[in-house]
């Protein structure tokens, strides 16, 4: 029970999990930190998208874990779509296919991209 008093424990417990694309609802930028520090993950950077902004179906070779400072973005996989608002950290592994929807005030989210 202890390890789910510790948000970034709660995160790199749930990671653990073979997944496409998952999601944790309320990380805050410190527990989020902690998680990548703790996978291994880069210093994340900041994106800005604009409002609207449809990205067509595509694929990374890096997995991204993300975490959403303000705004929304849906992210569509074959598997169903998964909306992050602020506040959500999500995380996508390479390789699968998806097509990012951004909501109507665009969204600002730390990303750290990292090559398996």
């Amino acid at each position: 029970m202890s390890s789910f008093k510790n948000p970034a424990r709660l995160a790199a417990l749930l990671y653990s999990f073979a997944a496409s694309l998952y999601k944790v609802t309320t990380m805050n930028e410190d527990s989020f930190r902690a998680s990548l520090a703790a996978g291994g993950y880069p210093e994340p950077e900041l994106i800005e998208r604009e409002a609207n902004l449809f990205n067509e179906r595509h694929t990374h070779d890096f997995s991204v874990k993300a975490l959403v400072l303000d705004g929304q973005i849906s992210v569509i996989t074959d598997d169903g779509t998964t909306t992050c608002c602020a506040g959500d950290e999500f995380s996508l592994d390479s390789g699968i296919p998806h097509c990012e929807q951004y909501g109507p005030q665009g969204a600002r989210v730390l990303v750290s991209r990292i090559t398996p």
